[in-house]
């Protein structure tokens, strides 16, 4: 199945970090049980695949998340670039 075949995922990890996603393996390991042997803890394994904007159509809300996503990475980017006069790696270098 293609991604826009299937129910949108989205992995929230923030306000600015909501990404589309595709679960590729799932897990549960119950880890504690109670007298009558109920499970109490359990541990659970998730497996994920991000799904960028070439994986969606144009009016798709996953597509919208993922450029969003990609935004927010860019802006947060811009504001670690190096002070001086050159940029990127051009300041990296000595002269």
């Amino acid at each position: 199945m293609n991604p826009p075949d299937l129910p949108l995922v989205l992995l929230v990890w923030g306000k600015s970090r909501v990404v589309p996603v595709k679960l590729t393996s799932f897990s549960v390991s119950e880890e504690g049980y109670d007298t009558r042997l109920n499970p109490i803890a359990a541990k659970v394994e998730l497996g994920m695949q991000v799904l960028t904007y070439m994986e969606f159509t144009d009016s798709s809300i996953g597509r919208d998340a993922f450029i969003a996503y990609q935004k927010s990475k860019e802006r947060l980017a811009q504001l670690d670039r190096p002070r001086g006069s050159g940029t990127g790696v051009q300041s990296l270098i000595p002269t």
